[in-house]
């Protein structure tokens, strides 16, 4: 886009691009919220070297905690750069990346209580774009990013353009095993799909991923070639995991495992759901690491014969030798649990309470921040972190800033209607957590 203006443009990574002149802009990029530390650390470097620039920091992080980000000392963008959605990657600045990466299209049609999709993107609407230009010439492989591509009504016409070029094609974040039929199988077939990926993220989704395992199997694809990401420690328990990987390692696909994180977590791995504990949490990594293959759980003969056998969740993921493994020894109780607050950073460097994607925080008695009603965490409060991540408070949803948006989150969680009449009386869900209506 800058260089269709007729701009000078470099790309800097850890040390000085050769820029002959000081820039007039520079622009840093963001990962996931608990990744935040290097991007401060990036936006202090190059208003140091760079005194007079403009820096714009953009990204994940950036649109997910704007207020945290603007802490950096940047000016913060939050959300898509919509100018520059048309235009191809710059490809020469990076010569060592041989595939290209690209959208068709934005958003998706679900509104998955842990997915950052919906307030990244927003909802897909229209139509796909075309691709063919999006595909750098001698490229060989085309990285596809669209979060549901299927949900458009002209994904058949991306599908041709990608067989007509050629080149082999990643759906790299995954295809809805719900709107996967025979035929669309048989056309994914006419593509080099060296795999296909999906997702199992409730137990109400394994009817139709079993289906579109089979029609995909129909088509021509190895089953041993789908690889299936499985959301643990969100709303499910152990066990429910444990069924989830069951079922696709005996349905001859790949389980990858997924840990939910929230949407405003600055630690990773440091959230634990009420229906997990940290020990569980890290038997699953040490079987990734030991009894699977890359992290994820193939559908070997042996595993499938041990997952089969085993009498729960901890006979399933239990190693030889446990008490020799180091995440056997003791483990510090469930993380964000409020303690003493710290005494920097202030209670206004916490002030940015973007908590929407954390309804299920800890299972322990808090105390309202605001009105001082007492309920369960892990039911229906919003913590609050300061500047590093530690928790500092928490408030219910009757006084949260943003009442609607929480009730309708829990209606999309929780499967039923949840009002607050009164912050000490909360309208009573006799449900079960786990429901069919996570999406």
């Amino acid at each position: 886009m800058h260089k269709a203006r007729g701009d000078q443009v470099y790309f800097s990574r850890k040390t000085l691009a050769p820029s002959p002149e000081p820039p007039d802009l520079v622009y840093v990029t963001s990962l996931f919220t608990y990744s935040w530390k290097p991007v401060h650390e990036a936006v202090a470097y190059y208003r140091t070297v760079y005194p007079n620039a403009r820096v714009v920091l953009g990204g994940i992080y950036a649109t997910l905690m704007p207020e945290h980000a603007a802490l950096a000392g940047a000016e913060v963008h939050s959300g898509l750069y919509l100018k520059a959605e048309g235009y191809r990657p710059d490809y020469s600045l990076v010569p060592e990346w041989e595939s290209s990466i690209m959208f068709s299209m934005r958003g998706c049609i679900r509104k998955c209580a842990f997915c950052a999709v919906p307030r990244l993107e927003g909802k897909s609407v229209g139509k796909a774009q075309g691709i063919c230009d999006l595909i750098e010439p001698g490229h060989k492989k085309a990285i596809l990013w669209d979060n549901n591509v299927l949900g458009v009504a002209n994904w058949h016409e991306v599908v041709d353009e990608l067989a007509e070029a050629g080149v082999s094609v990643d759906f790299n974040q995954g295809l809805d095993a719900r709107l996967i039929t025979q035929d669309i199988a048989n056309k994914l077939a006419t593509l080099r799909i060296p795999v296909i990926r999906m997702a199992y993220d409730i137990p109400s989704e394994g009817k139709a991923l079993e289906k579109a395992i089979g029609y995909l199997e129909s088509a021509g694809f190895s089953r041993r070639k789908i690889i299936v990401y499985t959301l643990y420690n969100f709303t499910d328990t152990p066990e429910d995991f444990l069924g989830r990987v069951l079922d696709l390692v005996s349905w001859g696909a790949v389980s990858y495992p997924m840990r939910y994180e929230p949407l405003n977590s600055l630690k990773k791995n440091k959230y634990v759901s009420p229906h997990w504990t940290p020990y569980q949490l890290e038997m699953v990594a040490a079987a990734r690491r030991v009894l699977g293959a890359g992290g994820a759980f193939p559908p070997y003969k042996g595993l499938v014969e041990k997952l089969t056998r085993a009498n729960g969740f901890y006979d399933a993921f239990s190693l030889r030798d446990d008490d020799r493994h180091p995440w056997k020894r003791a483990i510090k109780p469930t993380a964000g649990t409020v303690g003493e607050r710290p005494q920097y950073p202030s209670q206004e460097h916490a002030s940015f309470r973007d908590l929407y994607n954390d309804p299920m925080t800890l299972a322990c008695k808090i105390s309202c921040e605001s009105c001082s009603s007492v309920l369960r965490a892990g039911e229906r409060a919003f913590p609050v972190q300061d500047y590093e991540g530690n928790y500092l408070a928490y408030f219910c949803p009757k006084c949260h800033p943003n009442r609607k948006w929480i009730n309708g989150l829990w209606r999309s969680v929780l499967g039923a209607k949840f009002a607050i009449n009164d912050a000490n009386q909360p309208k009573e869900l006799k449900i079960p957590v786990l429901t069919s209506t996570v999406h």
